[in-house]
């Protein structure tokens, strides 16, 4: 996965000591370049050697200037342009995102789909969200016995298991998980106009975004239909379903299959929450109707 697109990006050595000057000569090089040529070389850089080429920007020119873009390579510079989200914004993003809550600056609908995210997001989770990541650590590098692929073994799966066991994704591997994040965020991050990809390595992205994407909407859509179903027989609001979903558990059972266990994780609770806020709204409709 990580290895496709890296293949993507290579260039041959000869090219990489070509576009890589040593560290004095960034700004000279960048001074003396057309302007047509100078965001190119920035591109090229930052791909190749960013730790050297930022350095030389933070200790000789922290504010870069080019025809295309403005680089800003200092802390406090940083900040200050994060805290300004009406002047600094994300529009570049708007194409890749659409009508999405990360493709809105500080306005009403960012504020108000924020609200929501974080109405599940409870803050007193957070010793146990630090126990799981502490114990999947533990797990990953006791099974390595020595030898491990960090980056996708390790610093990859520990975030996906994470994600896996706080939200409740059940019914789904781990390896699914992480690619159909990679390739989503491959694409609306680092599949930008600026970025330094060839049109066929562009389109090669797209590609397995819009594959992952539809495998991800499939599971997801299966994934609330299960659970749904599952706070229903739960709640028993409805005798006929409750008996369903137990005649269901039980040919899971036979069949050797692991049924769909409700613990307090982030879908349960957003249904539950939603389920509770119908029944609020319901009595509330019936008070003032007058009856």
């Amino acid at each position: 996965m990580s290895d496709q697109l890296a293949t993507l990006n290579a260039t041959s050595n000869a090219e990489t000591s070509r576009i890589i000057p040593s560290t004095s000569s960034y700004l000279t090089q960048l001074d003396a370049a057309d302007d047509d040529e100078k965001f190119t070389l920035v591109r090229q850089w930052i791909d190749h050697e960013p730790l050297t080429f930022f350095k030389a920007l933070r200790d000789d020119r922290p504010i870069l200037v080019t025809p295309k873009a403005t680089l800003v390579t200092r802390l406090d510079d940083c900040v200050e342009v994060l805290n300004q989200p009406k002047v600094f914004t994300v529009g570049l993003y708007e194409p890749k995102m659409d009508n999405y809550l990360m493709s809105h600056d500080d306005n009403a609908f960012h504020t108000r789909e924020k609200s929501i995210m974080q109405g599940f997001l409870n803050r007193n989770d957070l010793p146990r969200v630090r126990s799981m990541v502490r114990e999947t650590c533990i797990d990953l590098l006791s099974q390595a016995a020595g030898n491990m692929e960090l980056v996708g073994s390790y610093c990859r799966m520990v975030p996906a298991t994470l994600v896996q066991d706080y939200f409740g994704l059940t019914g789904v591997d781990r390896e699914d998980l992480i690619e159909w994040s990679y390739w989503i965020q491959a694409d609306t991050f680092y599949n930008q106009p600026f970025d330094s990809h060839t049109e066929d390595q562009r389109k090669y992205i797209r590609e397995q975004h819009e594959r992952t994407g539809t495998a991800l909407a499939k599971y997801i859509t299966e994934l609330m239909v299960r659970r749904v179903l599952a706070v229903k027989s739960e709640q028993a609001t409805n005798i006929i379903l409750a008996l369903w979903y137990g005649v269901r558990k039980l040919v899971q059972h036979l069949m050797g299959e692991k049924p769909e266990v409700l613990n307090d994780d982030i879908v349960t609770r957003m249904i539950r929450s939603c389920q509770c806020q119908l029944k609020k709204s319901a009595v509330c409709q019936f008070k003032m109707s007058g009856f």
